[in-house]
């Protein structure tokens, strides 16, 4: 007896022990599809900052460039649908141009002098620095949908050295695309419906909830309790 307890004591634990070495690669899986997805925007916004219809339109605002950008920004959008939005403003922050202005709640009024990504894009010295706004809500989203804002210096003549003349930023739909990932990294049985109790969410560094599969149980924007070391 005492030996056949062993014995289940033992499969107990290495069963305990794969399952928690599929959890972990489920979540290396989501870090992963989240990472590369996140590098792939700084890489677009720095490419698209220097394309000639934006920067025309901040050095000469006149009102066929600045359709002209607009038009491009749509063409743009059109092809990537991970964006909600992508925004063009000058120097004093003043947005002039817009893929989706409807979206916007007031876009003939629309100002970002004071939004991070904004600031934090003007100061970028080189053509290859750009900007993160955290995922937060934004006075650009109608509905205050919240976003991931990636941001880049538009450039005199698009010259990599050139006067910074103002900034384009891309309004990530960080709800869906995350919201999709963490559905797919959840663990499965054999019928291919999600396993009862198992959760998934990505946190900021402040270990701040910035997207769950469960937000009855995880919700947006709490501090998850754990033991320390999983924050680490």
């Amino acid at each position: 007896t005492a030996k056949m307890e062993e014995l289940l004591r033992e499969m107990a634990f290495g069963e305990l022990r794969l399952n928690l070495q599929t959890l972990e690669t489920f979540s290396k899986q989501a870090i992963d599809l989240i990472d590369r997805n996140l590098f792939e925007r700084s890489a677009a916004i720095r490419w698209w900052a220097t394309d000639k219809y934006l920067w025309q339109a901040l050095v000469d605002p006149s009102e066929e460039n600045v359709q002209m950008a607009s038009r491009r920004l749509r063409d743009v959008n059109g092809s990537y649908s991970m964006y909600r939005n992508l925004v063009l403003s000058n120097r004093m922050g003043r947005v002039v141009a817009a893929s989706n202005p409807e979206l916007i709640p007031d876009m003939k009024d629309a100002r970002v002098a004071d939004h991070p990504w904004f600031n934090k894009s003007m100061r970028c010295k080189t053509f290859g620095e750009y900007a993160v706004q955290d995922v937060g809500e934004s006075e650009l989203e109608r509905g205050a949908r919240r976003s991931l804002i990636y941001s880049g210096a538009v450039r005199a003549n698009g010259a990599r050295d050139g006067e910074v003349v103002g900034v384009l930023g891309s309004l990530f739909d960080w709800v869906t695309e995350s919201g999709k990932i963490l559905k797919t990294c959840l663990p499965k049985d054999r019928n291919g419906k999600r396993i009862q109790g198992c959760i998934a969410f990505y946190a900021s560094r402040n270990f701040e909830v910035i997207e769950t599969s469960d937000a009855q149980i995880v919700p947006l924007g709490t501090t998850p309790e754990l033991p320390p070391e999983h924050r680490e």
